[in-house]
Protein backbone atom coordinates (compact mmCIF):
# COMPACT_ATOMS: atom_id res chain seq x y z
CA UNK A 1 0.00 0.00 0.00
CA UNK A 2 1.36 3.56 -0.81
CA UNK A 3 0.59 6.55 0.43
CA UNK A 4 0.93 10.07 -0.87
CA UNK A 5 0.80 13.25 0.67
CA UNK A 6 -1.50 16.05 -0.83
CA UNK A 7 0.98 17.87 -1.97
CA UNK A 8 2.86 15.09 -3.61
CA UNK A 9 3.37 16.12 -7.68
CA UNK A 10 3.53 12.11 -8.71
CA UNK A 11 3.13 12.18 -12.45
CA UNK A 12 -0.56 10.71 -13.00
CA UNK A 13 -2.24 12.57 -10.80
CA UNK A 14 -1.45 16.13 -12.35
CA UNK A 15 -4.26 16.38 -13.34
CA UNK A 16 -6.36 16.17 -9.80
CA UNK A 17 -7.16 19.86 -8.71
CA UNK A 18 -5.37 19.68 -5.19
CA UNK A 19 -7.77 22.63 -3.75
CA UNK A 20 -10.97 24.06 -5.67
CA UNK A 21 -12.91 26.67 -4.09
CA UNK A 22 -16.88 27.43 -5.49
CA UNK A 23 -19.02 29.70 -3.66
CA UNK A 24 -17.47 30.14 -0.38
CA UNK A 25 -17.00 25.95 -0.73
CA UNK A 26 -13.62 24.98 -0.02
CA UNK A 27 -12.37 21.43 -0.82
CA UNK A 28 -8.60 20.20 -0.45
CA UNK A 29 -6.99 17.07 -1.15
CA UNK A 30 -5.31 15.59 2.46
CA UNK A 31 -4.02 12.50 0.62
CA UNK A 32 -4.01 9.76 -2.60
CA UNK A 33 -3.44 6.22 -0.65
CA UNK A 34 -3.00 3.52 -3.92
CA UNK A 35 -4.49 0.44 -2.47
CA UNK A 36 -3.65 -1.56 -5.29
CA UNK A 37 -5.84 -4.57 -6.28
CA UNK A 38 -7.20 -4.70 -2.85
CA UNK A 39 -10.32 -2.90 -3.13
CA UNK A 40 -12.28 -0.57 -0.85
CA UNK A 41 -15.68 -2.39 -0.55
CA UNK A 42 -16.93 -0.24 2.21
CA UNK A 43 -16.42 3.58 3.61
CA UNK A 44 -18.10 4.75 6.95
CA UNK A 45 -17.69 6.91 9.81
CA UNK A 46 -18.17 5.16 13.16
CA UNK A 47 -18.03 7.22 16.12
CA UNK A 48 -15.94 10.23 14.89
CA UNK A 49 -13.67 8.02 13.14
CA UNK A 50 -13.81 7.32 9.16
CA UNK A 51 -12.99 3.65 8.46
CA UNK A 52 -11.93 1.81 4.98
CA UNK A 53 -12.76 -2.04 4.69
CA UNK A 54 -10.82 -3.42 2.10
CA UNK A 55 -10.56 -7.23 0.60
CA UNK A 56 -8.81 -8.43 4.25
CA UNK A 57 -8.89 -5.52 6.53
CA UNK A 58 -10.52 -3.03 8.69
CA UNK A 59 -8.48 0.87 8.60
CA UNK A 60 -8.64 3.99 10.11
CA UNK A 61 -7.91 6.88 8.26
CA UNK A 62 -5.19 8.76 10.31
CA UNK A 63 -4.17 11.99 9.16
CA UNK A 64 -2.71 10.77 5.31
CA UNK A 65 -1.84 6.92 6.03
CA UNK A 66 -4.10 3.75 7.06
CA UNK A 67 -3.94 2.24 10.27
CA UNK A 68 -4.88 -1.26 10.62
CA UNK A 69 -7.72 -1.94 13.06
CA UNK A 70 -8.78 -5.28 12.31
CA UNK A 71 -6.43 -7.91 10.28
CA UNK A 72 -7.50 -10.71 8.55
CA UNK A 73 -10.92 -10.58 7.94
CA UNK A 74 -13.21 -11.28 5.28
CA UNK A 75 -16.04 -9.10 5.62
CA UNK A 76 -19.36 -8.75 4.01
CA UNK A 77 -20.88 -6.02 4.98
CA UNK A 78 -20.29 -2.80 7.76
CA UNK A 79 -22.99 -0.88 9.73
CA UNK A 80 -22.05 1.35 12.43
CA UNK A 81 -20.04 0.10 14.79
CA UNK A 82 -20.39 -4.06 13.58
CA UNK A 83 -18.95 -5.49 10.79
CA UNK A 84 -20.66 -8.70 9.36
CA UNK A 85 -18.10 -11.71 8.52
CA UNK A 86 -19.26 -15.00 7.24
CA UNK A 87 -19.01 -16.91 10.54
CA UNK A 88 -18.92 -13.60 13.05
CA UNK A 89 -20.56 -10.47 14.09
CA UNK A 90 -17.52 -8.11 15.14
CA UNK A 91 -17.99 -5.06 17.24
CA UNK A 92 -15.17 -2.60 16.11
CA UNK A 93 -13.06 -2.03 19.55
CA UNK A 94 -15.02 -4.87 21.16
CA UNK A 95 -15.86 -8.62 21.07
CA UNK A 96 -16.38 -11.09 18.72
CA UNK A 97 -19.73 -12.69 18.25
CA UNK A 98 -20.12 -16.36 16.48
CA UNK A 99 -23.45 -16.17 14.41
CA UNK A 100 -25.73 -18.44 14.97
CA UNK A 101 -26.38 -21.92 13.08
CA UNK A 102 -27.19 -20.47 9.51
CA UNK A 103 -28.13 -23.48 7.58
CA UNK A 104 -25.89 -23.56 4.41
CA UNK A 105 -27.10 -19.74 4.05
CA UNK A 106 -24.81 -17.30 3.85
CA UNK A 107 -24.81 -13.45 5.13
CA UNK A 108 -25.44 -10.94 2.90
CA UNK A 109 -26.24 -7.92 4.21
CA UNK A 110 -26.46 -5.70 7.56
CA UNK A 111 -28.11 -3.49 9.71
CA UNK A 112 -26.97 -2.46 13.13
CA UNK A 113 -29.76 -2.01 15.75
CA UNK A 114 -28.32 -0.34 19.48
CA UNK A 115 -29.05 -3.53 20.92
CA UNK A 116 -28.02 -6.06 18.23
CA UNK A 117 -28.43 -6.50 14.13
CA UNK A 118 -30.42 -7.34 11.00
CA UNK A 119 -28.95 -9.67 9.36
CA UNK A 120 -29.58 -10.99 6.07
CA UNK A 121 -28.84 -14.85 4.25
CA UNK A 122 -29.04 -16.32 1.12
CA UNK A 123 -27.97 -19.46 -0.53
CA UNK A 124 -28.16 -18.99 -4.58
CA UNK A 125 -28.50 -22.50 -5.07
CA UNK A 126 -31.37 -22.97 -2.54
CA UNK A 127 -33.66 -20.34 -3.17
CA UNK A 128 -35.48 -21.68 0.11
CA UNK A 129 -33.11 -20.67 2.49
CA UNK A 130 -33.21 -17.00 2.22
CA UNK A 131 -34.22 -15.66 5.40
CA UNK A 132 -34.05 -12.35 7.48
CA UNK A 133 -32.55 -12.71 11.54
CA UNK A 134 -32.45 -10.55 14.16
CA UNK A 135 -29.76 -10.46 16.32
CA UNK A 136 -28.76 -9.93 19.99
CA UNK A 137 -25.55 -7.95 20.79
CA UNK A 138 -24.25 -11.55 21.25
CA UNK A 139 -24.93 -12.65 18.15
CA UNK A 140 -27.78 -14.73 20.36
CA UNK A 141 -30.66 -15.48 17.45
CA UNK A 142 -33.96 -13.42 18.59
CA UNK A 143 -36.17 -14.57 15.60
CA UNK A 144 -35.78 -15.62 12.13
CA UNK A 145 -38.03 -15.84 9.36
CA UNK A 146 -37.95 -17.46 5.72
CA UNK A 147 -38.05 -15.44 2.77
CA UNK A 148 -38.25 -18.24 -0.13
CA UNK A 149 -39.40 -16.33 -3.56
CA UNK A 150 -43.30 -16.39 -4.19
CA UNK A 151 -44.10 -20.11 -6.69
CA UNK A 152 -44.69 -17.10 -9.72
CA UNK A 153 -42.44 -14.14 -10.01
CA UNK A 154 -44.76 -12.78 -12.71
CA UNK A 155 -47.13 -14.17 -15.22
CA UNK A 156 -46.49 -13.95 -18.67
CA UNK A 157 -48.32 -13.98 -21.88
CA UNK A 158 -47.83 -16.01 -25.67
CA UNK A 159 -49.09 -14.38 -29.42
CA UNK A 160 -50.59 -17.12 -31.29
CA UNK A 161 -48.83 -16.49 -34.25
CA UNK A 162 -52.07 -18.22 -36.21
CA UNK A 163 -54.57 -15.31 -34.84
CA UNK A 164 -52.59 -13.02 -33.21
CA UNK A 165 -54.11 -13.61 -30.12
CA UNK A 166 -52.36 -13.19 -26.49
CA UNK A 167 -52.94 -16.57 -24.25
CA UNK A 168 -51.28 -17.17 -20.67
CA UNK A 169 -47.94 -18.13 -20.70
CA UNK A 170 -45.70 -20.59 -18.73
CA UNK A 171 -45.14 -18.26 -15.45
CA UNK A 172 -41.39 -16.58 -14.87
CA UNK A 173 -39.78 -18.45 -12.01
CA UNK A 174 -36.69 -17.35 -9.96
CA UNK A 175 -33.56 -19.31 -10.61
CA UNK A 176 -31.59 -17.46 -7.65
CA UNK A 177 -32.73 -15.45 -4.53
CA UNK A 178 -30.19 -13.13 -3.28
CA UNK A 179 -29.86 -9.91 -2.27
CA UNK A 180 -28.08 -6.94 -2.52
CA UNK A 181 -25.87 -4.90 -0.24
CA UNK A 182 -28.17 -1.83 0.64
CA UNK A 183 -31.69 -3.58 0.17
CA UNK A 184 -32.45 -4.08 4.22
CA UNK A 185 -33.70 -0.92 5.60
CA UNK A 186 -35.25 -0.44 9.31
CA UNK A 187 -37.65 2.28 9.90
CA UNK A 188 -39.20 2.46 13.23
CA UNK A 189 -40.99 -0.89 13.80
CA UNK A 190 -40.85 -2.02 10.69
CA UNK A 191 -38.16 -3.74 8.58
CA UNK A 192 -38.14 -4.26 4.81
CA UNK A 193 -35.56 -6.71 3.25
CA UNK A 194 -35.32 -6.66 -1.09
CA UNK A 195 -34.79 -10.42 -2.42
CA UNK A 196 -34.23 -10.48 -6.33
CA UNK A 197 -33.87 -13.21 -9.07
CA UNK A 198 -30.57 -11.09 -9.60
CA UNK A 199 -28.54 -13.01 -12.08
CA UNK A 200 -31.46 -13.42 -14.68
CA UNK A 201 -34.40 -11.00 -14.55
CA UNK A 202 -33.51 -8.65 -11.60
CA UNK A 203 -37.50 -9.37 -10.75
CA UNK A 204 -37.70 -8.70 -6.58
CA UNK A 205 -40.28 -8.93 -3.71
CA UNK A 206 -39.73 -6.94 -0.98
CA UNK A 207 -40.78 -8.36 2.84
CA UNK A 208 -41.97 -6.01 5.19
CA UNK A 209 -41.35 -7.86 8.69
CA UNK A 210 -42.43 -6.52 12.03
CA UNK A 211 -38.75 -5.30 14.34
CA UNK A 212 -40.08 -7.11 17.36
CA UNK A 213 -41.44 -10.40 16.38
CA UNK A 214 -40.03 -10.94 13.13
CA UNK A 215 -43.60 -11.69 12.08
CA UNK A 216 -44.02 -11.27 8.25
CA UNK A 217 -46.30 -8.30 8.05
CA UNK A 218 -46.44 -8.11 3.83
CA UNK A 219 -44.81 -8.62 0.74
CA UNK A 220 -44.62 -6.40 -1.75
CA UNK A 221 -45.77 -7.24 -5.98
CA UNK A 222 -42.94 -7.99 -8.19
CA UNK A 223 -40.88 -5.38 -9.61
CA UNK A 224 -37.36 -4.40 -10.65
CA UNK A 225 -36.66 -2.64 -7.37
CA UNK A 226 -33.43 -0.59 -7.32
CA UNK A 227 -33.02 2.04 -4.05
CA UNK A 228 -34.44 1.47 -0.94
CA UNK A 229 -34.70 4.62 2.01
CA UNK A 230 -36.85 5.12 4.86
CA UNK A 231 -39.84 7.28 4.36
CA UNK A 232 -40.98 10.44 6.08
CA UNK A 233 -42.75 8.78 8.84
CA UNK A 234 -41.43 5.84 10.83
CA UNK A 235 -42.96 2.50 9.74
CA UNK A 236 -43.17 3.86 6.03
CA UNK A 237 -40.36 3.29 3.13
CA UNK A 238 -39.35 4.63 -0.27
CA UNK A 239 -39.06 1.83 -2.69
CA UNK A 240 -37.11 2.93 -6.43
CA UNK A 241 -38.57 0.97 -9.43
CA UNK A 242 -36.17 0.83 -12.63
CA UNK A 243 -35.96 -1.61 -15.65
CA UNK A 244 -38.66 -2.63 -17.96
CA UNK A 245 -39.46 0.44 -19.20
CA UNK A 246 -40.30 1.51 -15.11
CA UNK A 247 -39.16 4.74 -13.53
CA UNK A 248 -40.63 5.35 -10.37
CA UNK A 249 -41.03 5.39 -6.59
CA UNK A 250 -43.31 4.41 -4.27
CA UNK A 251 -44.45 5.31 -0.49
CA UNK A 252 -45.78 2.22 1.12
CA UNK A 253 -46.97 2.64 4.75
CA UNK A 254 -45.99 0.23 7.75
CA UNK A 255 -49.03 -2.17 6.16
CA UNK A 256 -47.31 -2.72 2.64
CA UNK A 257 -49.83 -0.10 1.66
CA UNK A 258 -48.99 1.92 -1.57
CA UNK A 259 -49.73 5.67 -0.45
CA UNK A 260 -47.90 7.49 -3.60
CA UNK A 261 -46.20 7.24 -6.60
CA UNK A 262 -43.60 9.55 -7.98
CA UNK A 263 -42.29 9.38 -11.67
CA UNK A 264 -38.64 9.22 -10.25
CA UNK A 265 -36.30 7.00 -8.42
CA UNK A 266 -32.48 7.31 -7.11
CA UNK A 267 -30.40 7.73 -3.76
CA UNK A 268 -32.45 9.04 -1.22
CA UNK A 269 -30.86 12.41 0.58
CA UNK A 270 -33.49 13.43 2.45
CA UNK A 271 -37.19 11.85 4.20
CA UNK A 272 -38.65 15.57 4.68
CA UNK A 273 -39.19 16.51 2.05
CA UNK A 274 -38.49 13.75 0.25
CA UNK A 275 -35.49 14.04 -2.02
CA UNK A 276 -33.64 11.73 -4.68
CA UNK A 277 -30.26 11.60 -6.92
CA UNK A 278 -32.22 10.06 -9.36
CA UNK A 279 -30.19 6.92 -10.85
CA UNK A 280 -31.14 5.63 -14.13
CA UNK A 281 -29.66 3.31 -16.24
CA UNK A 282 -29.51 5.42 -19.61
CA UNK A 283 -26.22 7.31 -21.10
CA UNK A 284 -25.63 10.20 -21.91
CA UNK A 285 -27.45 11.28 -18.21
CA UNK A 286 -31.06 12.57 -17.93
CA UNK A 287 -30.91 12.21 -14.26
CA UNK A 288 -31.28 15.16 -11.97
CA UNK A 289 -31.78 16.09 -8.35
CA UNK A 290 -35.60 15.58 -7.73
CA UNK A 291 -37.82 16.75 -5.09
CA UNK A 292 -41.03 14.40 -4.67
CA UNK A 293 -43.98 15.96 -3.37
CA UNK A 294 -46.44 15.24 -1.38
CA UNK A 295 -49.54 15.41 -3.74
CA UNK A 296 -47.40 12.49 -6.61
CA UNK A 297 -45.46 15.86 -7.86
CA UNK A 298 -41.66 15.90 -8.86
CA UNK A 299 -40.05 19.11 -9.12
CA UNK A 300 -36.96 18.73 -11.01
CA UNK A 301 -33.42 20.65 -10.18
CA UNK A 302 -30.07 20.18 -11.04
CA UNK A 303 -28.93 18.04 -13.88
CA UNK A 304 -26.78 15.20 -12.84
CA UNK A 305 -23.77 14.76 -15.69
CA UNK A 306 -22.04 11.26 -15.80
CA UNK A 307 -23.21 7.74 -14.90
CA UNK A 308 -21.69 6.27 -11.59
CA UNK A 309 -22.57 7.51 -8.29
CA UNK A 310 -20.93 7.16 -5.01
CA UNK A 311 -22.79 7.11 -1.83
CA UNK A 312 -24.19 10.55 -0.36
CA UNK A 313 -23.17 12.92 2.65
CA UNK A 314 -25.50 14.89 3.72
CA UNK A 315 -24.70 18.39 5.58
CA UNK A 316 -26.36 19.89 8.21
CA UNK A 317 -27.92 22.45 6.14
CA UNK A 318 -29.64 20.25 3.88
CA UNK A 319 -26.35 20.16 1.00
CA UNK A 320 -25.27 16.82 -0.14
CA UNK A 321 -22.40 16.05 -0.92
CA UNK A 322 -21.09 12.96 -3.35
CA UNK A 323 -18.68 11.92 -6.15
CA UNK A 324 -19.74 11.67 -9.87
CA UNK A 325 -18.67 12.12 -13.42
CA UNK A 326 -15.10 12.53 -12.05
CA UNK A 327 -15.64 15.07 -9.51
CA UNK A 328 -16.68 15.48 -5.65
CA UNK A 329 -19.55 17.44 -6.19
CA UNK A 330 -21.63 19.62 -3.85
CA UNK A 331 -25.53 19.77 -4.06
CA UNK A 332 -27.33 23.18 -2.75
CA UNK A 333 -30.16 22.49 -0.30
CA UNK A 334 -32.76 22.76 -2.61
CA UNK A 335 -31.30 20.54 -5.06
CA UNK A 336 -30.84 23.41 -7.61
CA UNK A 337 -27.57 23.69 -8.44
CA UNK A 338 -24.27 21.28 -7.99
CA UNK A 339 -21.01 22.63 -8.09
CA UNK A 340 -17.88 20.66 -9.01
CA UNK A 341 -15.58 20.55 -5.86
CA UNK A 342 -12.71 18.70 -6.54
CA UNK A 343 -11.28 16.93 -9.59
CA UNK A 344 -10.22 13.14 -9.49
CA UNK A 345 -8.21 11.43 -11.93
CA UNK A 346 -10.17 10.43 -15.13
CA UNK A 347 -8.28 7.09 -15.69
CA UNK A 348 -9.47 4.69 -17.10
CA UNK A 349 -13.41 3.90 -16.12
CA UNK A 350 -14.05 4.90 -12.36
CA UNK A 351 -17.10 4.42 -10.23
CA UNK A 352 -16.96 4.72 -6.54
CA UNK A 353 -18.84 2.01 -3.76
CA UNK A 354 -17.57 3.78 -1.04
CA UNK A 355 -17.61 7.83 0.74
CA UNK A 356 -18.59 8.68 4.00
CA UNK A 357 -17.32 11.79 6.33
CA UNK A 358 -18.87 15.12 7.24
CA UNK A 359 -19.77 17.86 4.91
CA UNK A 360 -18.26 20.29 6.28
CA UNK A 361 -15.37 18.52 7.82
CA UNK A 362 -13.44 15.69 6.72
CA UNK A 363 -14.34 12.83 3.63
CA UNK A 364 -13.04 9.27 2.62
CA UNK A 365 -13.64 8.46 -1.28
CA UNK A 366 -13.13 5.07 -2.36
CA UNK A 367 -12.04 4.79 -6.16
CA UNK A 368 -12.01 2.17 -8.18
CA UNK A 369 -10.52 1.72 -11.92
CA UNK A 370 -11.18 -0.80 -14.57
CA UNK A 371 -8.47 -1.01 -17.52
CA UNK A 372 -6.09 -3.06 -19.53
CA UNK A 373 -2.52 -3.48 -17.66
CA UNK A 374 0.29 -5.68 -19.81
CA UNK A 375 -2.30 -6.70 -21.89
CA UNK A 376 -4.83 -7.95 -19.17
CA UNK A 377 -8.19 -6.73 -17.57
CA UNK A 378 -7.33 -5.28 -14.12
CA UNK A 379 -9.21 -3.05 -11.37
CA UNK A 380 -7.10 -0.68 -9.56
CA UNK A 381 -8.09 0.89 -6.01
CA UNK A 382 -7.59 4.39 -4.78
CA UNK A 383 -8.47 6.39 -1.85
CA UNK A 384 -8.72 10.10 -1.17
CA UNK A 385 -8.73 11.99 1.93
CA UNK A 386 -10.26 15.36 1.58
CA UNK A 387 -11.29 18.08 3.99
CA UNK A 388 -14.31 19.85 3.41
CA UNK A 389 -14.93 23.25 4.72
CA UNK A 390 -17.25 25.90 4.72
Amino acid sequence: MRVEPGGDRQTHDRKLRRTAYHRGVKAQLVASIELGGRGARHVAKVEGRLLVVTDDAVHEVAGDTLVPMIASIDVIDLSRHLVLTPRHLVEIGGATHALPPLDGAMPQALVALPDGAIVAVCEPRDKAAAAVLRLGRDGRLIWRTATPPPAALLETRSLRLADGVETPGPPLEATQWTMFRGNLCVSGDRVLAVFADAQRTGIAVAYGLDLATGALVYTTPAAPYDQLAPGPLDGQFVLGVQGYGAFRSVLVDRDGRALLHWDSQGISISRDPLRVLEMENVSPSRCRIATLGRDGSVHHGAHLPGYHTSPVVVAPDGAAVFWRNNAVMRASPDGDRIERLLETPTRARAWSDGFAGRAPGRVALALSARGVVDGALSERYRLFVIDLVA
